[in-house]
């Protein structure tokens, strides 16, 4: 679920309405980007996950390979990468 700052600020800031989006965290060393992360919204998420699913992952116009991990693999990636 995802908010946004739609006015305010300090303690009397006022909220958007809740919503679905998917937070990407991303380590592309290719690129020279070590970490980086993404929101996709709401409105784009099931032509996302359709692509994700195919095994396909569009960005800046490229499109790249998508490597499903296993739990244990996903795990030690957040570990190592993300610091998580």
């Amino acid at each position: 679920m995802r908010w946004t700052q739609v006015g305010g600020a300090l303690w009397w800031r006022r909220w958007s309405a809740p919503h679905y989006a998917a937070h990407l965290w991303m380590a592309l060393p290719w690129l020279g980007v070590s970490v980086t992360d993404t929101i996709v919204d709401a409105r784009f998420l099931e032509a996302e996950l359709a692509d994700w699913d195919a095994g396909r992952f569009a960005m800046h116009g490229e499109s790249l390979a998508v490597e499903w991990l296993s739990l244990e693999e996903s795990h030690e990636l957040a570990r190592i990468e993300f610091g998580l």
